[in-house]
């Protein structure tokens, strides 16, 4: 395999991985507008029977529950799996080094823990739409309950990840961001010791910091 065709074959890889949350969120969107337009529409906003006292708007629930169920759940099963399979491609760019890899044990824990919890919020999403708020109210709750912290969870390391990912990646800069961020930086600091009030310890730590990072 020649090095053009090495390339394009990452080059498609890692646009797979951004289609991915696309198509979930595309997905998702289509859901909501069908759900949404056949309540306000077709039905004239009409009551469910699901819907508690002193409600005057549909849950997305409450009309997933009627004729519209096989939408809701379909729509429901395909946005997690588009979602999850954003999130095992990024973990295997990471592993064969086409995305900045985790180096630190506690990046690839957070890594798989945050997979894991996804798959946790894939479970609720999809049961909830099968065990509708109407037939099952206390199952769809508890489904939605996993869902909604499923993924809360899973975002929250994601973030975490991150951002040690970017702290050890500013500890080892490639050559590359050296000379394209660290330049720039130099002139801005300079550019803002300049512009400052003549405040000496303040010019000295920005001065200071941008010989650092410039080295």
């Amino acid at each position: 395999m020649t090095p053009s065709q090495t390339w394009t074959n990452q080059h498609r890889t890692d646009k797979s991985r951004k289609i991915f949350p696309f198509i979930s969120g595309l997905v998702w969107l289509g859901t909501l507008l069908g759900l949404f337009l056949h309540w306000s529409i077709d039905t004239s906003e009409r009551r469910y029977a699901s819907e508690q006292d002193g409600q005057t708007i549909a849950y997305i629930s409450d009309v997933g529950a009627s004729e519209l169920k096989p939408l809701f759940v379909v729509g429901c099963i395909l946005t997690t799996v588009f979602l999850d399979a954003s999130f095992i491609a990024d973990r295997l760019l990471r592993h064969k080094g086409r995305l900045v890899p985790n180096t630190t044990l506690a990046e690839k824990v957070l890594s798989g823990v945050s997979i894991f919890f996804a798959f946790v919020g894939t479970i609720g999403l999809t049961f909830l739409s099968g065990f509708d708020t109407l037939r099952y109210p206390r199952l769809h709750n508890v489904f939605l309950v996993l869902f909604i912290g499923g993924y809360l969870i899973s975002a929250i390391l994601l973030c975490v990840e991150f951002l040690l990912l970017g702290r050890s990646k500013r500890l080892s800069p490639s050559p590359l961001s050296h000379y394209l961020f660290g330049k720039k930086y130099n002139q801005l600091t300079r550019l803002f010791a300049n512009r400052l009030p003549p405040t000496p310890h303040l010019t000295l730590l920005l001065l200071g910091q941008a010989n650092v990072r410039h080295r």
